[in-house]
């Protein structure tokens, strides 16, 4: 799926595609990405260093239990979403997914690329049967809170975390 856009001055269009693909297609693409995420996304980066197990993720892939959705702009990566996907809840009778990590281009946010991002994201997620998805965000994050709401999530909880040493 594509969209056609302009950039905020509204001079240039670009042509927005959104995918699913496969990790191992893409993680070349992602590694130099993920420190820039990193360092605007996490908490407690002095604390616990960036060091992802690209084979665990590679397993999950090869198992159907990690899914990579990519927005591009004019064939460069500029947004994912990694989506790792359970068969059947532990406790529930219906498959489960969890985000593991969501990021976009700050210079590409608030143009509707990450609306096409989640909408691509969601009609393939339902292909598959009934799915509940959760999405992870923080509160030093609103304007993915802002996008969650407005697509019809709910909070179902709250996180907390505590490192112990």
């Amino acid at each position: 799926m594509s969209i056609t856009s302009t950039d905020k001055y509204g001079l240039k269009p670009h042509v927005i595609a959104y995918a699913r693909e496969d990790y191992d297609e893409i993680i070349n693409e992602l590694r130099p990405l993920l420190p820039v995420h990193w360092a605007e996304m996490a908490q407690r980066q002095d604390e616990i260093p960036l060091d992802p197990d690209f084979d665990w993720y590679k397993r999950a892939s090869d198992l159907g239990m990690c899914v990579a959705y990519t927005a591009r702009e004019d064939g460069q990566l500029i947004g994912y979403c990694i989506v790792l996907i359970s068969p059947r809840h532990a406790h529930y009778a219906h498959r489960w997914a969890k985000d593991d990590t969501i990021w976009l281009r700050a210079d590409r946010r608030n143009l509707g690329v990450a609306t096409g991002l989640f909408d691509f994201m969601e009609a393939d997620l339902r292909q598959g049967g009934p799915i509940v998805l959760q999405i992870e965000t923080r509160h030093q994050h609103p304007a993915l809170e802002f996008l969650l709401r407005g697509r019809g999530y709910e909070e179902t909880g709250m996180l907390y975390g505590k490192r112990f040493a």
